[in-house]
């Protein structure tokens, strides 16, 4: 599933390359894809409405309109997004087509794929997304994320700190692989209850997930599946990761293998030598 790095990547070529387009019209292939049926009669309804600006919101993308709707796209476990030229062929699995006509009279297209359907997009009116946005918890690359945050995020529970990681109201836009990586990085054991966490630990943590997360944005994201750029590219992240995916291998800072176990039931990965 894409998580922040490749959903921030994706945002930021939307900006940089669709801001500012008219969306003429939309087709959608597979209805499935849509958030409710009243969104087929919605988006029909943005035709020949203005893309003023892209946002990011944990892993949920939000294309804003200049009638004030927001188009929101999830893109859950192998959703993509393509820009292209509208004389070139869709791609395979296209499930709904933006026609776009770009500032400098371009005519294009944004492609959805999806082969597993389990995407979702929703054109939504002012202050209806408010309520579903206020259930995501802190952005952890934002200055307001401090130890206090994640202290607070962390609280009392008796739980796994991996699954404090990939709990979203807890924490916006970390998945398996950077949960996984982030908890390498503070040398911290995925199955270590949170509340027993110190607060130099804590610290630890919060440091060790800004690099991982960061580090993976400078990559472009993680490639292991369909996961490409606007333009099809893939995140070239998957050489820099420590652990994740890497179970049997040795580890890259001490030599011990590395082990798989399931928290949560996502399979993990962790050092038993770094990370005890």
């Amino acid at each position: 599933m894409p998580e922040l790095p490749e959903v921030e990547v994706t945002r930021q070529q939307l900006q940089q390359y669709v801001a500012g387009s008219v969306i003429e019209h939309v087709e959608v292939a597979e209805p499935k894809i849509l958030d409710s049926p009243e969104m087929l009669q919605r988006l029909s309804e943005i035709s020949n409405i203005h893309i003023t600006s892209c946002e990011r919101r944990g892993k949920l993308l939000l294309i804003h309109l200049e009638n004030t709707d927001i188009l929101a796209i999830h893109r859950r476990m192998a959703g993509n997004l393509t820009l292209l030229a509208r004389n070139v062929p869709n791609e395979l699995y296209t499930r709904a087509v933006f026609y776009l006509l770009a500032p400098n009279g371009a005519e294009q297209k944004l492609l959805y794929s999806d082969p597993r359907k389990f995407g979702r997009i929703g054109v939504y009116h002012p202050g209806e997304l408010t309520q579903k946005l206020a259930l995501l918890g802190p952005e952890p690359l934002q200055d307001d994320f401090t130890d206090a945050a994640l202290k607070h995020a962390i609280g009392t529970a008796n739980r796994p700190i991996k699954t404090i990681l990939l709990d979203q109201s807890k924490i916006a836009g970390i998945g398996n692989i950077y949960a996984d990586e982030s908890l390498f990085i503070a040398g911290i054991h995925p199955e270590r209850y949170s509340h027993s966490l110190t607060d130099i630990e804590i610290h630890t943590l919060r440091m060790a997930i800004a690099t991982t997360l960061t580090s993976a944005l400078k990559h472009a994201g993680t490639t292991f599946g369909r996961h490409k750029d606007l333009f099809g590219s893939a995140g070239r992240n998957l050489d820099y990761l420590q652990v994740y995916q890497r179970d049997g291998l040795p580890c890259k800072i001490c030599g011990n293998v590395i082990q798989r176990i399931r928290v949560a039931q996502r399979s993990t990965r962790f050092c038993p030598e770094c990370q005890k």
